[in-house]
């Protein structure tokens, strides 16, 4: 299937990003701006890297399956999860393909990254159990402690980002019974609010922390986040379009520059 990645300013027009047309998915913006981690299904599913500035497409990881790319605070590293050694594992490498890749994080049951923490030490990830489904945990791989739950219910808890000062986490929940976005307070996650009305997914944090954004149905809605961290203001809907949803890990298909710039994966081909 040929995707196209396009780019959708403040006004609301829309550009297309010269990535070449294939079967796309889960853009992700390195920590300066100045590259793009992508998901491309092929006869595996690989992740590549795309450089913003000289336009060049470079893969990343190669054997197996490999998806839902999350970058390294300092954008040396590509964390992603892999089915190299049967269930999906947590490993990384290093974002300009040098060195060999590695496992960070193992499990018996499908592991799949979400965020790390800003000093690079905490990183939390979604379980997928086969009997008690998604939850969330957190870990801090360099220093060899084990994961530990941070969300873990009878309901499905997935998809989560942390807010760039560390305070607050976003993530999707069925609890309702539909899928909202919720903020928790981390790490200790003893306070929480719904985000969104109506239904929720995919939530991506504005560069700042200021805002956050997410996806119900085919548009993406955000909310100002005010200083103590509580959603302010009514929903504010910024797109609207047969953009692609979510892929199967839950995480976000789309991303948000720090000039707000919205990165959307368009399901036809036609040019804009």
């Amino acid at each position: 299937m040929q995707r196209q990645l396009v780019r959708i300013d403040p006004a609301g027009s829309v550009h297309t990003v010269p990535v070449p047309q294939q079967a796309i998915e889960e853009p992700r913006l390195s920590p300066d701006g100045r590259k793009l981690a992508i998901g491309i299904r092929a006869a595996t599913n690989d992740i590549w890297v795309y450089d913003l500035t000289r336009s060049t497409l470079t893969r990343a990881t190669f054997d197996a399956d490999n998806f839902a790319a999350v970058w390294t605070p300092d954008g040396a590293r590509i964390t992603f999860s892999s089915n190299r050694a049967g269930p999906c594992q947590i490993y990384w490498r290093a974002a300009d393909g040098a060195g060999l890749v590695e496992l960070i994080v193992g499990s018996d049951y499908d592991l799949v990254p979400g965020a790390w923490s800003r000093d690079g030490d905490v990183l939390i990830f979604t379980e997928y159990h086969p009997e008690t489904g998604a939850s969330i945990w957190m870990c801090s791989p360099l220093k060899g402690t084990a994961p530990q739950p941070l969300l873990r219910s009878r309901f499905n808890e997935h998809s989560p980002a942390l807010s760039p000062d560390n305070r607050w986490l976003a993530y999707t929940s069925d609890e309702s019974g539909r899928a909202e976005v919720y903020l928790v307070s981390f790490p200790d996650a003893g306070r929480k609010v719904q985000v969104s009305i109506d239904g929720g997914a995919e939530a991506i944090w504005a560069r700042d922390g200021k805002r956050l954004h997410y996806r119900r149905g085919s548009s993406v809605m955000s909310v100002d986040i005010g200083d103590d961290s509580e959603p302010v203001g009514p929903l504010q809907q910024r797109c609207e379009g047969p953009y692609l949803s979510g892929a199967i890990t839950g995480l976000p298909n789309y991303d948000v520059t720090s000039g707000g710039d919205f990165l959307m994966i368009r399901q036809d081909a036609a040019q804009a």
